[in-house]
């Protein structure tokens, strides 16, 4: 458990290239790597020893590597059509040395309504692989020493997921023009 006199330090880069492919279109490329080095437990978690049944045997804290390192690739275009619609494509590929890597896809379609009030609609994916060391509970059967390294923490587990919604925005006339 923490005792309070544990630290972290991160460090992170981000390289971005925007660049106007022709009048109506534009891309965006970014890599990003961070770092992360010190106590990278959550002090919160804990991880259950159970029996074969499901039983409940005991509770452990979770224990972290304490170093990380990430790799992000994000990828945007952007294109004005003729009635001056907008359709924004995005990807994001993200990797790391915990052995979680996701894919992050993104779609919106901004349609104008006139010239003040616009809808968005939104279309979402997300795509995450488990942490090397996530276990949601230790079985009582462990052959061996416990592992090194282990986590329940829902947000280093496997996950995909849809998000679907809009955005419809407005702006006050503008009497300058």
């Amino acid at each position: 458990m923490n005792n309070g006199n544990q630290t972290k330090k991160e460090s992170g880069a981000i390289l971005g290239v925007t660049q106007a492919l022709s009048k109506d279109t534009i891309m965006q490329v970014n890599y990003g790597i961070s770092h992360q080095i010190g106590y990278l437990t959550d002090p919160y978690k804990g991880v259950s020893l159970t029996d074969d049944i499901g039983n409940l045997l005991a509770n452990f804290h979770e224990a972290r590597p304490n170093s990380r390192t990430g790799h992000n690739l994000y990828i945007s275009v952007k294109h004005s059509l003729p009635n001056k619609d907008v359709i924004t494509t995005s990807m994001r590929l993200h990797t790391d040395d915990w052995g979680i890597n996701s894919l992050t896809g993104d779609i919106k379609y901004r349609y104008n309504i006139t010239k003040n009030h616009s809808i968005e609609p939104h279309l979402r994916y997300y795509k995450q692989s488990a942490a090397d060391f996530y276990i949601p509970t230790l079985g009582f059967n462990i052959v061996g020493a416990a592992p090194q390294f282990v986590s329940s923490d829902y947000r280093l587990a496997d996950f995909s997921s849809y998000t679907i919604g809009a955005t419809y925005r407005w702006r006050e006339r503008d009497d300058r023009i």
